[in-house]
C-alpha cells in the first residue's frame, strides 16, 4: 500500500494525497497551515469508496492499525524539509513491525 504523507503545522505526519484540504474535505488551505488537533475535525467527504465521512489519520494511527498486516510505501509530500527526519524517527519506533522476508 503506498501512503502519501504531509506534516502538519505542529509536524505531525498525516495521512493524505492532496496538498489543499478543499479537494475532498470539509476543511480548506493546504495541510501545513493546520495543527494536528485542528484536522481532527476536519473530515474526508469527497469520495464513495470510503463508505462515509473519515478523519485524515495520523501515520503513527495507519501505523499502529495496519503495520504489522501489510507493507507500505511511504511517499512524503509536502514542502517541509524537515519532513524525512521527522518520519523516519516514527518510523524507527515501529521497526518492530518490519519482518524481513526470504527472496
Amino acid at each position: 500500500m503506498e501512503l502519501d504523507v504531509r506534516l502538519t503545522r505542529d509536524h505531525v505526519p498525516v495521512v493524505y494525497h492532496y496538498f489543499y484540504l478543499d479537494e475532498v474535505t470539509t476543511g480548506s488551505g493546504p495541510i501545513f497551515q493546520h495543527t494536528a488537533e485542528r484536522l481532527q475535525g476536519v473530515r474526508v467527504v469527497g469520495t464513495d469508496r470510503l463508505g462515509g465521512a473519515h478523519a485524515i489519520p495520523t501515520l503513527e494511527d495507519v501505523l499502529s492499525e495496519f503495520g504489522s498486516l501489510i507493507r507500505m510505501d511511504i511517499e512524503l509530500k509536502g514542502p517541509e524539509p524537515e519532513a524525512a527526519e521527522i518520519v523516519g524517527n516514527m518510523l524507527g519506533r515501529f521497526r518492530n513491525l518490519c519482518r524481513t522476508r526470504s527472496r
